[in-house]
């Protein structure tokens, strides 16, 4: 358990309909997180700038990946959030590019539209 800013609380979330960044990728990968509450700056002397959220992390590895590789490969998925997957991955593809098709996942949306199974899938294709 512990306290963090709301701001990044929020971007801690991981579920349909919410996009997806490099944080919240790691924290579902490797944990349980759950947004318990949120704090007013009225509750703390001297009184901050930001709102503060108390969220707790349950260990629980859903995948037995190398954190390091998979933290090696989202800084390259995620570099740059405007584009398009195929236009952060491309010259990290080389010949792979016709497996991306077998893979089933769509590599013309913007990597905050994946689900953490796509972002796994082209991981292993692509490590």
């Amino acid at each position: 358990n512990l306290m963090i800013q709301k701001e990044v609380a929020n971007k801690l979330i991981y579920k349909k309909g919410f996009k997806s960044n490099r944080l919240n990728t790691f924290a579902f990968l490797r944990s349980n997180y759950k947004k318990m509450f949120d704090l007013s700056p009225n509750v703390f002397y001297p009184k901050p700038k930001v709102h503060s959220s108390f969220v707790k992390f349950t260990p629980n590895i859903k995948n037995k990946i190398s954190t390091s590789e998979f933290q090696k490969f989202t800084r390259i998925l995620y570099g740059k959030r405007r584009k398009k997957i195929i236009n952060n991955l491309k010259k990290h593809i080389g010949n792979k590019i016709d497996k991306l098709k077998l893979i089933n996942v769509n590599i013309s949306k913007r990597p905050e539209e994946l689900m953490l199974d796509e972002i796994i899938k082209l991981y292993n294709l692509l490590k």
